[in-house]
């Protein structure tokens, strides 16, 4: 009997990718790449780049992808409701919406949908960035990864995990309404997950924070039982 060929995820494409990538480039990962333009740059010089870039960018986005999402996939949601999240995100893939808002309780995939977001956006080279709320705002502290906000300020789409989770401060809020600001100002993409309803995470972060969410979002809302309980 023939081998049946599955089609490709793209977590998959991914790994794919990075096994094209010298071994010499992934002990490297945590560069991102050249960024400006060579005077007297050809296109074939112009094609690598971008090439050697997108390879650094992936080897980066596999460095720091936490195991347990490593195969996620925007195929793996087969409820009805969860379906329906899952295509909403699919349809933003594609769509003009600058912001991607996955809404749920604990338990209910948004995490999973994210990296499967993600695995799809760097499968066709996109710079992709994932971020917990609570790390990235350590990270940005004074002390803390000194290229943290040029990366999360730059990156084509940022994921931004938990928020809501995170015991909110004043300078945690300007900080985050600052950020997405500049984001939406240089039209660049976010998904963010919150277990937080609307009306207590408008009133933790702001209204300020609230209307730049809101500006060309889509939301999904995700329902259903833990994907955690069985035991």
């Amino acid at each position: 009997m023939g081998t049946v060929n599955q089609p490709e995820t793209a977590g998959s494409a991914v790994q794919r990718l990075l096994a094209r990538i010298p071994q010499e480039a992934l002990a490297e990962a945590e560069r991102l790449g050249p960024t400006e333009h060579p005077e007297g740059e050809t296109p074939e010089d112009r094609e690598a780049r971008r090439r050697r870039q997108a390879e650094h960018r992936a080897a980066r986005w596999m460095r720091r992808l936490p195991v347990m999402y490593a195969t996620a996939s925007l195929d793996d949601y087969d409820g009805d409701e969860q379906a329906q999240a899952a295509d909403t995100a699919t349809r933003w893939l594609e769509s003009p919406s600058a912001t991607l808002v996955l809404a749920g309780s604990v338990g209910t995939g948004k995490t999973h949908l994210a990296y499967a977001v993600g695995h799809a956006l760097v499968a066709r080279g996109d710079w992709v960035e994932a971020w917990t709320t609570a790390d990235l705002l350590e990270a940005l502290r004074p002390g803390g990864d000194e290229r943290a906000l040029d990366v999360v300020r730059s990156c084509d789409v940022l994921i931004l995990d938990d928020l809501g989770a995170t015991k909110v401060s004043e300078w945690a809020v300007e900080t985050m309404t600052s950020l997405l600001d500049h984001r939406l100002r240089e039209d660049r993409r976010q998904v963010i997950t919150t277990n937080v309803p609307w009306p207590s995470l408008e009133q933790a972060w702001g209204g300020r924070f609230a209307d730049r969410l809101r500006f060309r979002w889509t939301v999904a809302n995700m329902v259903g039982e833990s994907r955690r309980a069985g035991w």
